[in-house]
């Protein structure tokens, strides 16, 4: 039996705003793979700088702290951490550009593809990246997908690595066949994968009308040639997609009224690339097939997606969200299906409606520059709060609705924490802190911090009753103030601050922090307890028994940890003292005289 499959990879279109003066067209995959190069293409129109002044378009590749896709995959200020790799492209006039990243050994974690620009009106861009980890791919096929009574299943199993090549040195391998009821009729173990022949088919998961659609065909251990069939139907109406060793399945629902095939060569390592022309392509439902006639019958049909839309329009703006008496500023942009400027667009209008779905700004008959249209809005000291948008209808229909809030500022939450050893003996000297304050958000905070030691300790004295009962005190406070960038360490000497010179027992040392942003001047507090220790370590005593029985043996262990890391002391030249004491009660008697 030969093995084939074919697999519809979709390549995800990223794009992006620039200057009114010009504008570029990123293309990059949604999908980012440990170990392989991710690569991205910038095509730039209308840039018509000098050598002097040229325009810097920054990409790079960041690690996000939270899941990007659970934020909805966009976000102007998503914090990043531990990984950044970013490269800069020159913005020229119809000149395209290709960005490599090599992204050996990336840890796994959630990664964004981030743009921005650095000229008067900046731009900054963020699309949220999925992460694939898998390195292999399991494809299944049957000769058919309806079996009746005696009928014979033929199926196969191909095992692909990262590159869509068949995969080496799987493993063990197990195929179990399951019944209606959920039992297992059949199991093969421990099988052994055969290289076979394969081919990968890409293609667009969308077809435009009177634009080329391309198919890439690449194919792997074939000995002898063989025809593939490829081909675009339209069909009545919309499927997904089918393969199988029959084309019994119908996808087509009635008579074909499009249908353009043509022919791929497959051989052992070679490529190949089908062009179908669509010009004056009717709207329809359509499907990509392909099918061998060899000997054993291949077929397959993936429903695809018509974009009957000769126009794209984008809408940025310079933030989010604005306060009271901002300026908004944005920009319109109208590409056609290239993903190059649109000339003669038709009527092109812009209408700006605040939260209360009133329209507080229009404007009619605009002119684009090169695609772009650029203009501003002054809010008043007291607009309508809410979820504001920017509609743009070309010929009195509308293309694209951008929205933005307007809301009061509200200062950023944060918080402060203060860290320490709790357990330190005198030994040690000096007590250490680190303060920190960072944003709810995860960016750094700076202010200063006041830092307060007090020492507190138990005594004991002699009552009137002659019982010692405890009693709590506390030292003078010494207080220190630091300035504090995201952290800040702080110490107090143990002898000449906090005046302990007495080491004969235990103290307890509490740290308070007080915070103060610099910005709001807001502050935060944070405490914790640090426990000084006469000596580093301690004893652990652990009996097999509460009481000593006459003729029973009774033992005794003792475990010697230290303080701060439980960890027990690892010490051959000091031994342990075991001190046994013992007492017992005598009974007393005494005779008095009886009366």
């Amino acid at each position: 039996m030969k093995f084939k499959v074919i697999k519809l990879l979709v390549i995800a279109l990223l794009l992006e705003l620039s200057e009114g003066k010009g504008t570029f067209t990123l293309i990059a995959p949604k999908t980012i793979r440990t170990s392989k190069d991710y690569r991205v293409s910038v095509t730039s129109q209308g840039y018509d700088q000098g050598y002097d002044n040229p325009e810097i378009l920054e990409v790079s590749i960041v690690n996000t702290e939270l899941d990007p896709f659970s934020s909805g995959g966009d976000h102007d200020d998503f914090p990043y951490k531990e990984f950044r790799m970013a490269k800069n492209v020159t913005l020229g006039n119809g000149g395209t550009e290709f960005v490599t990243f090599d992204l050996k050994d990336l840890p796994q974690g959630y990664y964004s593809l981030e743009t921005r620009t650095f000229s008067e009106i900046g731009f900054y861009g963020f699309r949220a990246l999925h992460m694939n980890t898998k390195n292999q791919t399991v494809f299944v096929q049957t000769d058919k997908s309806i079996y009746k009574p005696a009928d014979k299943v033929q199926f196969r199993v191909l095992v692909l690595d990262g590159d869509m090549k068949p995969l080496m040195g799987v493993g063990k391998v197990q195929v179990q066949i399951n019944d209606g009821a959920k039992n297992r009729v059949k199991q093969f173990d421990d099988i052994t994968l055969i290289k076979g022949v394969t081919f990968t088919l890409i293609a667009p998961k969308t077809i435009r009308t009177n634009k080329d659609y391309r198919v890439s065909v690449t194919s792997q251990g074939y000995d002898n040639p063989e025809i593939l069939e490829v081909g675009i139907k339209s069909t009545e109406k919309r499927n997904d997609s089918y393969s199988g060793g029959s084309d019994d399945y119908s996808y087509s629902g009635g008579d074909e009224e499009f249908k353009m095939v043509k022919n791929v060569t497959l051989s052992n390592g070679s490529t190949e690339f089908v062009t179908f022309d669509l010009k004056d392509l009717p709207q329809g439902y359509y499907s990509l097939k392909a099918r061998t006639f060899a000997e054993t019958y291949f077929f397959f049909f993936r429903a695809l997606h018509m974009n009957t839309k000769n126009q794209t329009v984008f809408v940025q703006t310079d933030k989010s969200i604005y306060k009271p008496a901002d300026k908004v500023q944005f920009r319109v942009l109208v590409l056609d299906g290239d993903m190059k400027p649109l000339m003669g667009v038709g009527k092109v209008q812009v209408q700006i409606n605040d939260g209360a779905k009133n329209r507080v700004k229009q404007f009619d008959d605009i002119t684009l520059i090169k695609g772009v249209y650029q203009n501003e809005l002054q809010l008043s000291d007291m607009p309508v709060m809410g979820k504001w948008n920017i509609q743009v209808n070309i010929n009195g229909k509308s293309e694209k609705v951008k929205t933005f809030e307007v809301a009061e500022y509200t200062l950023p939450k944060f918080e402060v924490t203060i860290d320490s050893n709790p357990d330190v003996s005198f030994k040690d000297g000096k007590i250490r802190a680190t303060v920190k304050a960072k944003y709810t958000f995860g960016k750094i905070a700076k202010g200063n911090a006041t830092v307060t030691a007090e020492v507190t300790y138990t005594r004991r004295r002699r009552s009137g009753d002659h019982r010692r009962t405890p009693v709590t005190e506390a030292s003078r406070p010494i207080m220190k103030t630091v300035e504090v960038d995201g952290k800040k360490s702080v110490e107090f000497d143990i002898e000449k601050e906090l005046n302990i010179a007495d080491h004969s027992y235990e103290r307890s040392v509490k740290l308070f922090a007080t915070f103060k942003e610099e910005l709001s001047d807001r502050e935060a507090n944070a405490t914790t307890t640090v426990k000084i220790h006469p000596t580093p370590h301690y004893i652990e005593l652990k009996k097999s028994d509460d009481e000593f029985k006459p003729g029973l043996p009774f033992t005794a262990t003792a475990i010697v940890k230290y303080h701060d890391k439980g960890a027990p002391v690892d010490d051959k030249y000091n031994p342990v003292v075991f001190t046994i004491k013992y007492s017992y009660d005598v009974i007393k008697t005494c005779e008095r005289p009886h009366r």
